[in-house]
C-alpha cells in the first residue's frame, strides 16, 4: 500500500509535485500514501500512467500473486 509513497520519495518528488502533476488535492495524495483512502478508478489510471506502470492498483489493494501465496 505504501509503494506509491516510496515511489514519490525515490523519484525525488514531493506530494505537492505529484498533486499538481495529477491535478488532485495534496491532501488526497497524502491519504493515498498513508493508506487512509484508495484512489478511485480514474485516479488509479492517472497514477499508473504517471508512474510508468511502476505503481499499480495491486499496490494499493495488496493482492498477492499466486506464486507468493
Amino acid at each position: 500500500m505504501f509503494k506509491f509513497k516510496e515511489w514519490i520519495k525515490e523519484k525525488g518528488k514531493t506530494q505537492e509535485d505529484v498533486a499538481r502533476d495529477l491535478g488532485v488535492a495534496q491532501g488526497l495524495i497524502s491519504s493515498w500514501c498513508n493508506g487512509e483512502r484508495l484512489p478511485r478508478a480514474e485516479n488509479m489510471q492517472k497514477i499508473i500512467k504517471y508512474t510508468g506502470g511502476e505503481v499499480t492498483a495491486n499496490d494499493f489493494y495488496g493482492v498477492k500473486e499466486l506464486s507468493e501465496q
